[in-house]
């Protein structure tokens, strides 16, 4: 694409990206609904109709608590308030590299809790299980990063690459003709919005009205825009200066969505968002989460509940039959009823047979089934670790290895690293950290948060297991001096290793076994012959053996 093309390109591309998103925005309803009825619009699950009243039920908590616990412990298993929940490393990079790598780290930490980004990366986890995928803008506010939760739902749309990572962002914004002048300038608006502008300063009727722009960010090499290499500066001051939109890979426009006008352009030197997925499929540009898989059960969980609050109610205010001839009656506490022997006779309850405990036990088991779908027990001790045993550890570390351990790799790959990528960048080119070493390697980040810390457990239980099973297997073939002529404990050392999934580091290669065999085998022959030297010293009496071999004699031969 040509740098001066229409606008209007733009407005079909998003068109197609909010024609494919149809069938997530009906899953996303269903979640908006049950999981987070505080985005509703007052929609609530109704009951059944009694006595000409519409019952309405609010949503059932259940399922709104669970998928709170998830986010919150997420959040505190990866970001640590006030703690160290990544580090910055260099690949082989020199001793200064690594002091700056450790410095820069203190100083990302220490920008982003003087930030708003604590609040911001709560509300991306929360809305990132809850929808399956969790959208955050870093901005660059003169050198300070700045954080922005998007929900996905507020029409945001994304394309992927083959590999899976989102590069194309729109998002679509409604602004009236007064906020769109303030932003862009009434100048690059279309003639309609100057109308309305003209007319909101009149006082018209136009001054609720709103128009939507679309602001689409891409990296330019994809849409073959030329990105101008950079100009060496000597100082930091005229790198800042001279920089201008046009050496900035990524782009930013915004775009009228009736006309196709742009009225605004913009650069970034990274890209600007963060799109991260809950469970990612094949060819999916969003993600799938626990509550839609989880959904059927939410749904009768409600229904239910519903029911129940039907059966109670007529068993505590049971249906009544009343003859015709009775004109009124009144069914108040203490009320009193005038009527004629025979009417009174003839009033009566209905027995509904309503069975309570069969319905407590159905929701019972929807609970416990939503509970082991969003993984409760693991999420809650995670923040009682100093309470469980080991055994309890081990067993939790377990849930993390098969459950939490690709959620958080999703979350750390393609939310926390490049949000830490870029807030380090703002940070460099708003000298708050100093410049690199020339002689440094790539930056890299490591993450240091809770459950990077149990999953690391796990391995070292792992570890410690195998060389329990390995001292086995030793002390067996010593035991049995018959099996080493039958067993080769290398070959089942490695076996054993690999069904353990160990790390093969930890383990000496086959040459490396054998050269220290061979040291040991020769330590262990000199420590011998030194041993029978020793007792042969020992056996001798040098006072009394004059004879030619003996100590006496040979000191004499050799004087």
């Amino acid at each position: 694409m040509e740098e001066n093309r229409d606008g209007k390109i733009w407005v079909l591309r998003f068109d197609d990206a909010k024609a494919e998103q149809a069938n997530w925005r009906r899953l996303w309803q269903d979640c908006r609904r049950y999981v987070m009825p505080q985005d509703t619009d007052g929609d609530n699950i109704t009951g059944s109709r009694i006595e000409g009243e519409k019952k309405v039920y609010p949503v059932n908590a259940t399922a709104v608590d669970l998928c709170e616990k998830m986010a919150s412990g997420l959040h505190s298993a990866t970001v640590s308030y006030g703690d160290r929940w990544f580090t910055l490393t260099s690949g082989g990079g020199s001793n200064l590299m690594e002091k700056w790598c450790f410095a820069s780290t203190r100083t990302c930490i220490h920008e982003m809790q003087k930030s708003n980004f604590l609040p911001a990366i709560s509300d991306m986890i929360k809305y990132f299980c809850v929808y399956g995928t969790g959208v955050m803008y870093i901005g660059d506010d003169n050198g300070r990063p700045r954080y922005r939760n998007i929900p996905i739902t507020n029409n945001v749309c994304v394309e992927s690459d083959e590999y899976g990572e989102a590069n194309v962002v729109y998002v679509s914004y409604f602004f009236t003709a007064r906020q769109a002048a303030k932003m862009f300038g009434l100048g690059s608006l279309s003639s309609t919005i100057q109308n309305a502008y003209a007319a909101e300063l009149k006082g018209g009727n136009s001054a609720s009205k709103k128009f939507e722009f679309i602001h689409c960010t891409y990296p330019k090499e994809l849409f073959g825009e030329t990105v101008k290499p950079k100009i060496h500066e000597k100082s930091r001051a005229d790198k800042l200066e001279n920089l201008k939109e046009d050496y900035r890979p990524y782009g930013g426009v915004f775009v009228e969505k009736d006309t196709g006008l742009i009225v605004h352009r913009s650069g970034f030197h990274e890209f600007p968002f963060v799109v991260t997925r809950f469970m990612l499929s094949n060819d999916e540009s969003y993600g799938r989460c626990v509550p839609m898989l989880a959904m059927d059960a939410i749904k009768s969980l409600n229904r239910a509940m519903a029911l129940m609050m039907d059966a109670s109610e007529m068993c505590v205010r049971p249906p009544i039959g009343v003859p015709t001839s009775l004109p009124k009656l009144d069914l108040r506490p203490g009320a009193v009823t005038k009527v004629n022997m025979t009417a009174a006779a003839q009033i009566w309850t209905y027995d509904t047979k309503s069975n309570i405990p069969v319905g407590d036990a159905l929701i019972a088991r929807l609970t416990d089934e939503l509970r082991s779908m969003f993984k409760e027990d693991f999420f809650m001790a995670i923040s009682k670790r100093g309470e469980m045993t080991a055994m309890e550890i081990s067993e939790r570390v377990r849930q993390a290895s098969e459950f939490v351990s690709p959620i958080v790799m999703n979350l750390q790959h393609f939310g926390f690293r490049p949000i830490v990528m870029r807030t380090l960048a703002i940070l460099e080119r708003a000298g708050k950290i100093p410049q690199r070493p020339e002689s440094g390697g790539n930056v890299e980040v490591s993450f240091v948060s809770r459950i990077d810390s149990m999953i690391r457990q796990g391995e070292a239980s792992r570890n410690m297991q195998f060389v329990s099973q390995a001292a086995i297997v030793g002390q067996s073939v010593a035991a049995n001096p018959d099996l080493q002529h039958v067993i080769d404990t290398d070959l089942v050392y490695d076996e054993l290793a690999e069904a353990m999934g160990i790390n093969t580091a930890i383990i000496y290669p086959q040459g490396k076994r054998d050269e220290l065999r061979e040291q040991a085998a020769q330590a262990q022959a000199q420590a011998q012959q030194q041993a029978m030297q020793a007792e042969m010293m020992g056996k001798t009496d040098m006072t009394k053996d004059i004879g030619a071999n003996s100590l006496f004699a040979r000191m004499e031969q050799e004087a």
